[in-house]
């Protein structure tokens, strides 16, 4: 269960109607992973949110991310709760999990943007 209403976390909608925020999501996002040392590289400018799930988990799954010890410390750059981690895990099919890890990390890097807007 999140901190935050699910207003806060980027919906199709909110994501077609906050695009200055969608995209500073991205550039968030590739900081997280280059700050752990991972370069990866989001579009220019944000397509529709399940697009971009598809997009980062295309990713995760390419750079085998979640066998990788670089992950812990990736989830503690973006600041996913343990009891997030430990849910997603005990809860997703294998297949799937690239998918929700992808969500899961554009949701908390949409939240720090939300933040970093309203508290200016």
């Amino acid at each position: 269960m999140s901190d935050f209403p699910s207003a806060f976390y980027p919906s199709p909608e909110l994501f077609a109607e906050k695009a200055d925020w969608a995209e500073e999501t991205l550039r968030q996002t590739e900081k997280d992973f280059r700050l752990q040392g991972m370069e990866i590289a989001l579009p220019a400018k944000a397509p529709g949110y399940n697009e971009l799930v598809k997009i980062l988990a295309s990713i995760l799954r390419e750079s085998d991310l979640l066998h990788s010890p670089k992950l812990t410390g990736l989830l503690y750059q973006v600041d996913v709760k343990e009891a997030k981690i430990r849910h997603i895990l005990a809860s997703t099919p294998p297949e799937h999990m690239h998918e929700v890890m992808a969500d899961t990390i554009l949701k908390r890097c949409f939240t720090k943007v939300y933040w970093r807007h309203t508290l200016r």
